[in-house]
């Protein structure tokens, strides 16, 4: 038998019996049993004999001939067992090879925002503020709570996590590592909705009338301006160097859940406590729409999909148009997770990538390619393969992307409604 360590609950073909009696128990119960079967059979025969001719040399069995066959039953039944207990370990090590190491307890499914009941909104809203007040465990400047975390996480990694191949699935694991949280730390019992701008980007109607901006059941609404002046708060040289788009820092969210929370870190780079901020912009809606999300999902590839989908410094997308229609922190390549409608967009992002990967599950499900540095030269790129490393600080192990390739399968264990 090997020595696999057997998964808890997991039913396998063993023996009642113990080791050491099948050992040697077992071949004594086999010779008895031949041994019974073989006098039966003599005393039937000498019966019939004796009838016949009444010959007194067919006597019954002796003392010394039982023991004579003793020893030869002894071996073939020690024989017969180990074959018995040899199969059995065959079929368990079989089994236990066939059972994967960790698997999905169940799946959850994530749904669009506005098809949650308002109870389940509230329960997500209230998840939220609580890992605004759950410890640190990164020690990055400036943090103060879980939330920080994964806005540090995210500022401190986004250089190298943008317009790479690896843009899709590192954000696909720290959406549900920030999904885990909720669930193990703060009690919500539900998945992390996600929000499918394209319901709300027709007609001509203005993305601010979206469920999702709702005061009471939602996350409030835009900034107001004259609340907040972000040029007198930062320096020429980090607004260059965190590329902050100045007119989408309109001001403070007032209204709903989110009015009084007080972010530790950005905007940008920077390190400065401010309220949330928004600036609602309805140019960036073109890129929402539904024929754009069509054409990326048409393309042949997974990077001909990933460039569509996340777009360029200077090329509009579903990524950047989705930060940029709302603005504020959200607006911004590093402080965006300050904004907790940043999971709900990312959950959509990953959403139309598991749809493009389910266009052709078998090919697609290893389809992983694209540079592993935003702006390596030809002569000094490399591309992305599946066991890439994805490195999330203390926020989670790495893990490989072949890991997270299968939304189905542990440790993601979700479908998408």
């Amino acid at each position: 038998m090997t020595g696999r360590a057997r998964q808890k609950g997991t039913k396998i073909p063993i023996l009642d019996i113990p080791s050491l009696s099948n050992a040697y128990i077992l071949p004594f119960f086999f010779t008895f049993i031949v041994l019974a079967l073989y006098r039966s059979l003599r005393r039937l025969l000498l019966e019939e004999r004796l009838d016949e001719d009444e010959d007194d040399d067919m006597l019954p069995l002796t003392y010394r001939s039982w023991t004579s066959l003793l020893i030869p039953l002894h071996i073939c039944a020690l024989a017969l067992a180990h074959i018995v207990q040899h199969e059995l370990d065959s079929d368990l090590d079989l089994e236990l090879s066939e059972i994967p190491l960790e698997q999905c307890s169940h799946t959850l499914i994530r749904q669009e925002w506005r098809t949650l009941s308002d109870a389940h909104k509230q329960q997500y809203i209230d998840a939220v503020k609580c890992t605004q007040s759950l410890p640190q465990i990164t020690t990055f400047e400036g943090v103060q709570s879980r939330f920080d975390d994964f806005q540090a996480v995210h500022i401190h990694t986004a250089d190298s996590i943008h317009y790479v191949g690896h843009f899709l699935p590192w954000h696909r694991r720290f959406v549900k590592i920030y999904e885990t949280t909720l669930r193990n730390d703060c009690g919500y019992r539900g998945a992390i909705p996600y929000w499918d701008w394209t319901l709300d980007v027709h007609n001509g109607s203005s993305i601010l009338n979206s469920p999702v901006f709702d005061p009471t059941t939602g996350f409030g609404g835009d900034g107001v301006p004259g609340t907040f002046n972000i040029s007198s708060l930062l320096s020429e040289a980090i607004i260059e160097s965190s590329q902050i788009y100045l007119p989408s820092f309109v001001g403070c969210v007032q209204d709903g859940p989110f009015a009084n929370f007080r972010v530790h870190l950005g905007p940008g780079k920077a390190i400065k406590e401010h309220c949330l901020m928004r600036g609602i912009d309805d140019e960036f809606t073109e890129s929402l729409s539904r024929k754009a999300v069509e054409k990326a999902l048409a393309q042949p590839t997974f990077e001909k999909f990933r460039v569509e989908l996340e777009g360029g410094e200077d090329r509009p997308s579903e990524h950047g148009s989705g930060h940029l229609v709302i603005g504020g922190d959200l607006g911004n390549l590093y402080s965006s997770p300050a904004d907790p409608l940043f999971f709900l967009h990312h959950a959509n992002l990953d959403r139309l990538w598991w749809k493009w990967q389910t266009m052709d599950l078998r090919r697609r499900l290893t389809d992983i390619s694209g540079k592993t540095l935003p702006f390596a030269t030809p002569k000094h790129k490399t591309n992305v393969a599946l066991d890439f490393m994805l490195k999330y600080d203390r926020l989670a192990a790495s893990i490989p992307i072949k890991e997270i390739m299968d939304v189905r399968e542990f440790p993601l264990c979700y479908v998408y409604e």
